[in-house]
């Protein structure tokens, strides 16, 4: 008994001097990483000209550059928004963790992915490289940034893949990525790129902009690095590319229907959409609903003001369960509204919805239907598009549907308007 407690107990401080060892391997590479990348994260600094002050930070890191006099750094486009839409208010600067502190000068942008690559007067002792290698899930990765402007800070946390339900590809990260450390590098043990930081749900459930995406950002800022870019214009360009990809691929293929009830309505788009539903019963109010709201799981970042490129639509069912006809009827008319303030916008970057109002028949039914768009100010040429159908096919059901459409071309606003409706039926 006494070589049995005695195994036991070799056997537990062994363990425990395993899980020792790993916890003291893991943080002597992160102080490795600290120790060797620490000079090359920057601090991105929006400055207000008249105060001088900062009126938001994030991060950036240097990337390779073939520039002698200088290098280039990678940051996030929502870091270096403000600047884009008033360069006269503001500056861009960097700040060193030495304190060593200069200009910095916006080259290119990719609004879809949410990067910006700057242009800087030194040229780093090192710069984030790449690699070919395959990360696993579960794996250790190292997440830079100014968390809350209180210093340069690293963050171990674990690969999780890319996100599967995803109109925009991004990489889940399991570690805090808090505000300050937006367009920091996230990298494995070895030190190579595996991401930026881009954005954190809390709770330890972050977002990381995939490798792929910085060097196709490289490629093309070095191109243009002495080009006068109108950024406003390269943003309008990149939208409209976007939605056309993912409107042209929608298009070709026939929606996916959902039944509910008596009708056939256009259900999941895809694995990037989730549905959720249910079912009321008002019991005072003498009627049940049922409904499905199916909506894109993120979005493209534009300004603090303005969110685009999201798909979004709503089935209810409502069920007359008492209510006189008139009663039931007048009551549905009230609920058929108007877009109000679907799509997230304020009106510094939008027009005003314009709205038409009319009958239509498909497939033997006849709907009322309104269809209102809104031009983005700043970018010509895209819009956010709102419909709204309501079908009485039996005297005592209404259907509502509707569709939401950010950041598209009229053309394609008009298609998929269409093609929505056209899969819309009463099943008799």
């Amino acid at each position: 008994m006494k070589n049995l407690c005695l195994s036991l107990f070799i056997c537990l401080s062994l363990l425990l001097d395993n899980v020792s060892e790993a916890k003291e391997t893991r943080s002597e590479v992160a102080e490795t990483l600290f120790s060797n990348y620490k000079n090359s994260v920057v601090q991105v600094r929006i400055i207000d000209k008249t105060s001088q002050s900062k009126a938001s930070i994030g991060s950036g890191f240097f990337v390779a550059a073939d520039d002698m006099e200088g290098g280039y750094i990678v940051s996030n486009f929502h870091v270096v928004s403000e600047w884009v839409y008033k360069p006269e208010r503001y500056e861009i600067k960097y700040l060193m963790n030495d304190k060593r502190e200069g200009d910095l000068t916006l080259v290119g942008i990719d609004v879809v992915h949410d990067l910006s690559l700057l242009k800087i007067d030194l040229k780093p002792q090192r710069e984030f490289g790449f690699s070919n290698r395959k990360l696993t899930q579960g794996e250790r990765l190292y997440s830079f940034g100014n968390p809350h402007d209180i210093g340069l800070s690293i963050v171990e946390g674990t690969y999780n893949g890319y996100i599967e339900k995803s109109l925009y590809e991004k990489i889940h990260y399991t570690g805090s990525v808090n505000p300050g450390m937006s367009g920091g590098p996230v990298v494995d043990r070895n030190g190579s790129l595996t991401g930026v930081n881009v954005s954190g749900a809390g709770n330890q459930l972050s977002f990381l902009v995939p490798k792929e995406y910085v060097n196709k950002l490289i490629l093309n800022g070095r191109k243009n690095a002495e080009t006068d870019l109108k950024f406003l214009d390269v943003i309008r360009d990149q939208l409209l590319a976007n939605q056309k990809e993912y409107m042209q691929f929608f298009l070709n293929e026939p929606l996916n229907a959902v039944t509910m009830n008596s009708y056939s309505l256009p259900g999941e788009l895809g694995d990037f959409m989730k549905c959720w539903g249910g079912t009321k019963k008002r019991e005072k109010m003498l009627y049940e609903q049922t409904y499905q709201v199916c909506r894109t799981e993120d979005d493209i970042y534009l300004s603090s003001g303005q969110r685009s490129g999201v798909i979004e639509y709503k089935h209810e069912l409502f069920k007359n369960k008492g209510l006189g006809k008139m009663r039931f009827f007048s009551l549905m008319e009230g609920k058929f509204s108007h877009p109000g303030s679907a799509a997230f916008a304020d009106e510094e970057m939008v027009t005003e919805y314009e709205c038409k109002t009319g009958q239509v028949e498909h497939e033997q039914t006849k709907s009322k239907l309104v269809f209102c768009l809104r031009e983005y100010k700043k970018f010509s040429g895209v819009y956010d598009a709102w419909m709204g159908a309501v079908i009485l096919a039996e005297n005592d059901e209404v259907l509502q549907t509707s569709l939401m459409l950010s950041g598209v071309s009229y053309e394609n606003a008009v298609k998929f308007s269409q093609a929505y409706m056209k899969k819309m039926s009463w099943i008799k």
